[in-house]
């Protein structure tokens, strides 16, 4: 593909640092299309793009009208594009591993410290005059059960982190067994349940993962326990969670993602008081924002040099 004439469409919800756009420049024009925006929207900005870099709008209907031979998404999910209809097109797809393990793990920790030790409730408390014995105690994390559902690189390194807070640690897995890993047990979906004081999520979006948090689940853990999720939204019954959370099935949760994103102004999560609320931010630090440009764009250049990098749809 020559890069004389070549137009990279680029959705506005990306961050791109000054030297990350001057290495696009140097293989094309650069064209933005709305992100969250409308499908007319899209496939007028990006139908014509020979490259698209992609975060979270993309339109599957109008996979046949796209001139595009790559897409390269500005993520590690590829949840939002449809890869056997690219396959077919023949439009390459490849994604960015690994770039937020960090990122996204110390985000978990800090719904999970904020769910125990309620900084942001005491704060306002403080500004009402109130003191220590104005409110029930706070938990302490060393000896708790941390259930941790999927065991990626983002998995291991909460599990290091809880290891280091005196935790025990519970893992549900479906791909992979405890080989290596003598600290953490490693059971069934509804072992973890019954048995974890704080829950995290961190498994792909795919068909068996959707909705497999629901009322049933939700009802088989402690009354006591939390849940987070800092994976996909629709990994959890959000409407079900909402009820749950209601009726005191679960003690609370902790959320950066929701079913539909970004979050209505008009849901109920914004109500309750025993929610922490984030804005798919997990990934949005410093460090992994500056791999992820860079590793998205190297994989726009090795397609380009003939040499495709980080391909998920071979």
């Amino acid at each position: 593909m020559s890069t004389v004439s070549m137009k990279i469409g680029v959705e506005s919800t990306i961050f791109l640092q000054e030297h990350h756009l001057a290495r696009l420049r140097k293989l094309g024009s650069i064209s933005f299309y709305k992100g969250y925006g409308s499908r007319d929207e899209f496939i007028g900005k990006a139908g014509e793009c020979d490259v698209l870099l992609v975060n979270k709008t993309f339109s599957n209907d109008d996979i046949p009208r796209l001139k595009a031979k790559l897409v390269s998404l500005w993520s590690t999910g590829y949840d939002v594009i449809d890869i056997g209809s690219c396959r077919k097109q023949g439009i390459t797809v490849t994604n960015v591993p690994e770039y937020s393990t960090n990122s996204v793990a110390e985000q978990a920790f800090a719904l999970m410290m904020e769910l125990a030790k309620k900084t942001s409730f005491q704060m306002r408390i403080l500004k009402e005059g109130k003191w220590t014995f104005d409110f029930k105690p706070l938990a302490e994390l060393k000896g708790k059960t941390l259930g941790i559902i999927g065991f990626g690189n983002i998995s291991r390194k909460v599990a290091s982190i809880a290891r280091a807070f005196d935790m025990n640690v519970l893992v549900h897995t479906r791909t992979q067994k405890g080989n290596g890993h003598p600290y953490y047990g490693f059971v069934d979906l509804d072992r973890l349940l019954g048995e974890s004081d704080f829950i995290t999520i961190h498994a792909p979006l795919n068909d068996s993962t959707r909705h497999m948090i629901g009322m049933a689940q939700l009802k088989k853990m402690k009354s006591t326990a939390f849940i987070i999720n800092c994976s996909r939204g629709q990994i959890i019954d959000e409407k079900e969670l909402i009820g749950a959370l209601e009726q005191g099935i679960i003690a609370g949760a902790g959320l950066d993602v929701f079913e539909k994103e970004p979050l209505e102004r008009t849901s109920k999560l914004l109500t309750l008081g025993t929610v922490v609320l984030t804005a798919h931010s997990a990934f949005y630090t410093d460090g992994a924002l500056e791999r992820l440009g860079t590793a998205s764009i190297n994989n726009i250049e090795n397609f380009l040099a003939g040499k495709p990098t980080n391909v998920i749809n071979p």
